[in-house]
């Protein structure tokens, strides 16, 4: 039985040094002399072939580069978040939501008023005609006063001080 250095193998077979060792610390490689830095050339190609062969989520991670890269790109992609939040070209979920809970219950509360403002004056009319056009302009009213939101939200803003 020959025993082989990190080298040899590495050389061997077309991988860096550094990967042996890694590997070796990782538990890829436990073929019996590996701790004192030597190895069995068969017994190790099969242990990194075995590792290979596994899914991905269950070999040993050792490609170092590839997991940096997708920490960076992870953090970079995070500041650019952050940034936009800044910029406020972005918005968290939780402030969109509180903001169209609030619009859509204003909007709700004054359609909800629409009867009671129109009876009154309903009761006076005696042509449908001018009834739908009383309807149609409260309704109107309050779909105008939705689509400005610049007020709408100022209304917001005042309700929650």
């Amino acid at each position: 039985m020959k025993l082989y250095t990190a080298d040899a193998v590495a050389r061997t077979l077309g991988m860096n040094p550094k990967e042996i060792t890694a590997l070796t610390k990782s538990g890829v490689i436990q073929n019996g002399y590996a701790e004192q830095g030597l190895y069995r050339l068969e017994d190790t190609a099969r242990e990194i072939i075995c590792n290979c062969r596994k899914p991905e989520e269950e070999r040993e991670n050792v490609d170092y580069t590839a997991e940096r890269a997708k920490f960076m790109r992870a953090k970079r992609l995070n500041e650019e978040y952050n940034l936009k939040l800044r910029k406020g070209e972005l918005h968290q979920s939780e402030d969109v939501e509180l903001i169209l809970s609030k619009m859509i219950g204003s909007f709700r509360s004054r359609l909800s008023a629409i009867p009671s403002r129109a009876a009154p004056r309903a009761a006076k009319l005696t042509d449908s005609a001018d009834i739908f056009n009383l309807l149609k302009t409260l309704v109107d009213e309050a779909l105008t006063e939705l689509s400005d939101l610049e007020t709408l939200f100022k209304g917001i803003d005042e309700h929650d001080e």
